[in-house]
């Protein structure tokens, strides 16, 4: 299956939930990374309350993303203080007049101070570029220093790889971490 693929690729998969029953179907795979859509891929509605409903049926051990819709520093705030440890922020971005911009004022606005950090987390910020496609893209992901990339392997999205070109990209990247 595709978990048994990501594993044979040697990369980790962030197992997405929309909601409680995908979260109970996640779980007994063990994943290392659960990420809540709080999106409806249906109606593309967003509603933050879907991982805070989450958020306490994660396990401490497993890395907790909130995904889609986030649109400011508060946002990520009120997350973080539930214990998410991470963030997926892309149409915020995509829609900026100054991306970098942009992404500055939301890390900004929502540093966490060391003292204060979530017992889940390390405060630290990471980046992740996702919807790596090829070689190149993967390689400028790096070099502009991200800290993972990701893949898309849902057939209907226009990013989509398989396993095989994930592989053959992952090989020829340096080790993250």
């Amino acid at each position: 299956q595709l978990d048994a693929a990501v594993k044979d690729a040697k990369l980790e998969a962030i197992f997405e939930v929309h909601d409680r029953d995908d979260l109970e179907r996640a779980l007994p795979l063990q994943p290392a990374i659960v990420g809540v859509n709080n999106r409806n891929l249906s109606t593309l509605d967003v509603d933050l309350q879907t991982s805070f409903d989450l958020i306490e049926h994660i396990p401490d051990d497993v890395i907790a993303i909130a995904e889609s819709g986030l649109r400011g520093p508060g946002e990520i705030r009120r997350l973080r203080d539930a214990g998410f440890d991470a963030f997926l922020i892309g149409e915020h971005l995509m829609l900026a007049d100054d991306p970098r911009v942009a992404l500055e004022q939301l890390l900004e606005g929502c540093a966490v101070p060391r003292s204060s950090a979530s017992p889940r987390g390390s405060g630290r910020v990471a980046v992740k570029i996702c919807g790596i496609t090829n070689a190149d893209d993967a390689r400028m992901a790096v070099s502009a220093g991200a800290d993972a990339i990701g893949f898309v392997f849902w057939p209907k999205s226009p990013r989509a790889v398989d396993a095989a070109t994930a592989r053959s990209i992952a090989a020829i990247l340096p080790p993250f971490g």
